[in-house]
């Protein structure tokens, strides 16, 4: 079909075209939708909020997180108890070195009083850690009620409407993209043992004469294992479609210029 491959090239008839970029994006946890604002056919871009979940209790929570954690007023109060505490227990020591104003149960009562305001404000330090851990908490349970995209695509399906109950793991949407598609087929052993992976390849479309600007690509993966009862080896391409030239589905035939070994 292609005439006599050149030297140097190896041929990979009867091969399949399919997507790289196919996801089916699911509930991270149960609720009700609130939110689908796209529809089959709608182009997505990447990190877009393709479904939400009803998150009003939830962002409630942030909000109050985000208030306790921001406010310091524990530490500070702990601290001013501890510069009174220090103050005495300093005033006391000053008087006791002209004559004893103070007994030792007295100097040792202020002590214990001022080591308990510095463990007053370690206490409210690492409570105010907490808190910031608390929000942090809430931030990504707010986050669990948005179901993003991984890669821009097309809406090819919407398995669940507004206001539906989902469960944790349901599918929601599935994207697609044909700007990257991946070549697959195989060859026999002693073929493949001239290839690896980065190697450049051409694909040509079976059953239609070769385009004026052929689709090139390189080789992502040579399998390590021989089929059992072919005894050939599978491998893959992954290919730039920007310009929709190939569709999932059809089969081609790889060129590959094995590089020199």
């Amino acid at each position: 079909m292609f005439g006599q491959e050149p030297k140097g090239e190896i041929l990979v008839r009867h091969c399949t075209i399919s997507l790289i970029d196919h996801v089916t994006l699911a509930a991270d946890r149960a609720g009700i939708l609130g939110q689908v604002p796209f529809e089959e056919g709608d182009e997505v871009a990447e990190k877009a909020l393709v479904a939400q979940l009803i998150n009003d209790e939830a962002a409630a929570r942030l909000e109050l997180s985000v208030s306790a954690a921001e406010s310091d007023i524990g530490i500070r109060l702990a601290e001013k108890t501890r510069d009174v505490a220090e103050a005495e227990l300093r005033q006391a020591e000053l008087l006791n070195q002209t004559r004893q104003v103070y007994t030792e149960f007295e100097m040792r009562r202020l002590r214990l009083t001022l080591d308990q305001t510095i463990l007053e404000r370690e206490k409210a330090v690492h409570e105010q850690r907490l808190k910031s851990l608390e929000q942090a908490v809430a931030q990504a349970q707010l986050k669990s009620h948005d179901v993003v995209s991984t890669f821009g695509g097309m809406v090819v399906r919407v398995f669940k409407k507004r206001g539906e109950a989902v469960q944790q793991g349901e599918p929601l949407l599935e994207i697609a993209s044909d700007k990257r598609l991946r070549i697959e087929g195989y060859l026999p052993v002693e073929e493949a043992r001239l290839l690896k992976p980065g190697d450049e390849v051409l694909v040509e479309l079976d059953g239609e004469t070769p385009a004026k600007a052929p689709v090139r690509g390189r080789l992502r993966f040579v399998d390590v294992s021989v089929q059992r009862v072919t005894q050939e080896v599978r491998i893959w391409a992954e290919v730039d479609n920007t310009d929709r030239i190939l569709k999932p589905g059809q089969q081609a035939t790889l060129r590959i210029k094995a590089a020199p070994r």
